[in-house]
């Protein structure tokens, strides 16, 4: 089931199609050759796969083989590209053969095949536009032609991989990524099936929409070299309730975790410099969080809807930069002691209730704790792992106890 945001994003799709169809038709008569429907550039004996002029989309089904070359009239055309939204939404999609002869593939052209299984991208293919993939989550193989010189699926891996950037653009749900992909690209994983997968030490940054909607994907563990996670990157991954954040993190875009519902708690760390507007908005179990000293801006709504959220606490002497309300609820904040004046100027605070209790030793590792027999005495304490698993008792080594860190050696 699609989510509220991929339908709009479909109703986007949809829109942007009428507004192309209505242009070719002036440039051009379509033309349907043996099931298909193309542009036809007569003066360069071209072929353009196109989609049903005005139509909303799906008017393919089943197996699709397109041929490298079409006759009309006495005419023999090259196909050289799959243009934008050409298959989009053709749910009823369940395999397509691109000849060696395509050259290009448009933006959004196999956008919503959620039937598709199989994809083999030919030597030919120089350029594959954004979301030409995105919503195909069933698709379980994806192969490059050895031959191609601008995309590869090395290794085996079951992905397309920008062979210059080493920028991974699309995966499936068998996907491996190797260990020389640096970049997970936009829409990479979008709605992909999949319940678990391993990001290797080789990836700095997670693009937009990455793993949105990936509604099994149930726990994730960002390595040491992701400095980025961008926008929508986890949103609406409905079962993702154990988040491992790295180190080297510094920036969490614009509604990273939102409507992530399953999470209970997260560990910022201790470097990070920015949270997006709605990074954890409906982040529903949240109940409290600690806004590390080197946080320097959080954009608006950033906890909006996080019903269950409590407590904030912030290690800071001096506030993070907050354009608007962060929360659309009233919680406790706590801050540095002696700071709580500072704190009461931000007027997205005005309905919450400071209190300035924090204590900022040195140790940046338990920063905010004053005694660790007072942080486990109450009964009611809630603890965590790193990764975010509650536990009932602290374990030897690094525990989230009541949103702050604290280590048992």
């Amino acid at each position: 089931m699609k989510t509220k945001k991929q339908r709009l994003y479909s109703r986007c799709i949809m829109l942007a199609l009428a507004l192309m169809t209505s242009v070719v038709s002036v440039a051009q008569t379509q033309t349907k050759i043996g099931g298909i429907y193309y542009n036809l550039d007569s003066e360069n004996k071209q072929a353009f796969v196109a989609s049903e002029s005005g139509s909303q989309g799906g008017s393919y089904s089943g197996a699709v083989a397109i041929p490298s070359t079409v006759k009309s009239g006495n005419v023999t055309y090259n196909v050289v590209a799959i243009e934008a939204i050409a298959f989009f939404k053709c749910e009823n999609l369940t395999s397509i053969t691109i000849p060696n002869s395509v050259e290009y593939i448009g933006f959004a052209a196999f956008n919503n095949c959620t039937s598709l299984k199989a994809l083999n991208i030919p030597a030919s293919v120089k350029t594959i536009d954004a979301d030409a993939f995105a919503y195909c989550p069933r698709l379980k193989t994806i192969t490059v032609d050895p031959a191609n010189t601008v995309y590869d699926s090395r290794n085996n891996c079951n992905a397309i991989i920008h062979t210059a950037t080493n920028e991974l653009i699309l995966g499936c749900v068998n996907t491996k990524i190797p260990s020389t992909v640096t970049r997970i690209g936009i829409d990479a994983f979008n709605t992909v099936d999949m319940s678990n997968i391993n990001i290797p030490n080789s990836v700095t940054s997670i693009g937009s929409r990455a793993f949105e909607g990936c509604e099994n994907l149930s726990s994730i563990k960002i390595p040491e070299s992701v400095t980025v996670i961008g926008q929508n990157a986890f949103s609406w991954d409905a079962v993702l309730s154990s988040v491992e954040l790295p180190s080297t993190l510094l920036k969490i875009d614009d509604y990273a975790f939102s409507e992530c519902g399953s999470i209970w708690g997260i560990v910022l760390p201790d470097n990070l410099k920015t949270i997006g507007a709605g990074a954890f908005k409906s982040c529903l179990n949240i109940c409290e969080i600690t806004i590390p000293a080197s946080v320097t801006e959080i954009g608006h709504d950033a906890f909006q809807d996080c019903m269950s959220l409590e407590k904030v606490t912030f290690m800071s002497t001096t506030p993070p930069d907050i354009a608007s309300a962060i929360f659309n609820k009233k919680v406790e904040i706590h801050v540095p002691e002696g700071y709580k004046a500072a704190y009461e100027n931000i007027a997205g605070f005005k309905n919450c209730t400071i209190i300035d209790d924090v204590k900022v030793p040195g140790n940046s590792e338990t920063a905010g704790i004053s005694s660790l027999n007072a942080e486990l005495s109450p009964l009611n304490s809630k603890i965590f792992t790193l990764n975010g698993k509650r536990i009932s008792a602290p374990r030897k080594g690094i525990n989230i106890i009541n949103g702050k860190k604290i280590i048992l050696k």
